[in-house]
């Protein structure tokens, strides 16, 4: 007979060791937060980068980072105004590199005054190496 109490199993499972934060890398996500836009597009071809048109696929859209989580796919509307981001992923920074990894993203990046320059790594998803500069919307 139940006595109308449930029996609760609590396990406990250990994961891995504590994540260790470099101070360096938290003061660079802070400097990155925010909704940033493409504002030039280049290919790397021949060893070389070269710039191209920014393709509609970035010309109508915005990357945000909010606290631990970047949104790779906002979109803008027609008035340039940012639409709800439609999903955040968690991101980790260690030195010059961004990555996560449910979604496939390698970034090497760095910041130049008001200017974000984020060089993508071929995937199997997206085999061509491109730099992006992105502005601050």
């Amino acid at each position: 007979m139940s006595s109308g109490q449930e029996n609760i199993k609590i396990i406990l499972v250990k994961i891995g060791e504590p994540r260790k934060f470099d101070p360096q890398d938290v003061a660079n996500r802070d400097k990155l937060q925010g909704l940033w836009v493409v504002s030039q597009y280049f290919v790397f071809e021949n060893g070389q980068f070269r710039e191209e048109q920014i393709p509609s696929q970035y010309t109508d859209s915005y990357l945000e980072f909010k606290n631990d989580k970047i949104c790779p796919g906002g979109e803008l509307d027609e008035s340039g105004n940012p639409k709800p981001c439609p999903s955040y992923y968690f991101y980790e920074i260690k030195g010059d590199t961004i990555t996560e990894e449910t979604q496939d993203i390698v970034l090497k990046w760095q910041l130049n005054d008001k200017e974000l320059e984020i060089t993508t790594e071929p995937t199997q998803s997206d085999p061509v190496r491109k730099r992006l500069i992105l502005t601050k919307l």
